[in-house]
């Protein structure tokens, strides 16, 4: 049974812990400016998960006209496979409705869990782009989900 989260837009002290996460979880991560930058710009949508109050997730997408494409995203690793990836990008999507087409990411080629994920919420593969991501190298999986 999934868990309830809650999935709100980050207060400052909420974006300070997401990009602890971010460091936590990636060998080349976004800094705390970065998310700052996000919550102050139209073109971004920035949402936390929480659990009991403690943020314990997030996902940052950049929007340019009608596309909107996932910049990154990261649950603690003591709240994965439980459902608070899944709430984020649902909470996304019903966000990006109305102002966009569709919704694009790229994913490690051994992510086997994310790509399940993304596929169950409707994303489907649209190509590849070979040595997108380093330490280690590896190809990226291009998957959009198409919204109109």
């Amino acid at each position: 049974m999934a868990e309830k989260f809650s999935i709100v837009v980050p207060t400052p002290e909420d974006t300070k812990i997401a990009a602890l996460l971010e460091a936590e979880s990636f060998p080349h991560p976004w800094r705390e400016e970065d998310f700052v930058s996000q919550t102050k710009n139209d073109n971004f949508l920035f949402l936390v998960a929480k659990a009991q109050e403690a943020v314990i997730g997030y996902i940052s997408i950049s929007i340019v006209l009608n596309e909107a494409s996932i910049n990154t995203i990261a649950i603690d690793k003591n709240y994965r496979r439980k459902g608070a990836a899944r709430a984020l990008i649902k909470h996304a999507l019903t966000a990006l409705d109305s102002r966009c087409d569709f919704l694009t990411l790229e994913v490690r080629e051994s992510n086997l869990a994310a790509i399940s994920l993304y596929s169950s919420l409707g994303f489907e593969e649209v190509g590849k782009r070979p040595r997108f991501y380093r330490d280690p190298d590896e190809t990226a999986i291009l998957m959009t989900k198409f919204l109109k």
